[in-house]
């Protein structure tokens, strides 16, 4: 179970314990890598803490505070499983990772300027051409479709100016392809 220092209780107030990422059987792959930053967080030296803590300060200065926030999250990681889509036919999940990382500030690239056509493999072009339809149906913009090229995932770079090291994060967007139970007994069709 997670460790709620008592200056974050009050952001985390109405949450439920899996929500919060506490007592959790098996907890999500968000919540303990939440939970790792956290006590990464509160180990760092002051002084590594204080700058952490200002990217946060962002949130706040525009009337968000981290409880909205981590309510965000969940309602998008529910949406995402409610639509799953297999590899190479991501393109409403790419079109969402788009426009969240622009509304960031970033300036994502997308199409062939991060895919190289020759190097993919596995990807039938009739369940491509079925998914952009699906996309377009689900209300992804021409536009977006047209910059994908056919292609899913998106990339966004961080300029910091400063030198250093480079961090890639990189996240697999497609499905895992099972049924799943529809049944209200079944947590995930509960939420």
């Amino acid at each position: 179970s997670a460790v709620v220092r008592p200056e974050m209780r009050e952001e985390t107030q109405g949450l439920s314990a899996r929500e919060r990422g506490e007592s959790c059987a098996i907890p999500s792959e968000a919540f303990r890598n939440l939970r790792h930053s956290v006590k990464a967080f509160c180990g760092m030296p002051p002084r590594r803490r204080l700058r952490r803590a200002k990217i946060f300060q962002r949130f706040s200065a525009e009337g968000e505070n981290m409880s909205d926030i981590v309510r965000e999250m969940i309602e998008t990681r529910r949406a995402l499983h409610r639509r799953p889509e297999e590899g190479w036919c991501e393109f409403q999940t790419t079109a969402l990772i788009l426009e969240r990382l622009r509304a960031l500030g970033y300036e994502p690239l997308c199409g062939t300027r991060v895919i190289n056509p020759k190097a993919v493999m596995g990807r039938s072009h009739k369940k491509v051409e079925a998914a952009i339809e699906r996309a377009r149906e689900a209300g992804v913009s021409e536009e977006l479709l047209a910059r994908m090229e056919g292609y899913t995932g998106a990339v966004a770079v961080l300029e910091t100016g400063r030198p250093g090291p480079v961090t890639a994060w990189r996240c697999d967007i497609d499905c895992v392809l099972v049924t799943e139970s529809c049944d209200a007994s079944h947590l995930p069709a509960r939420e």
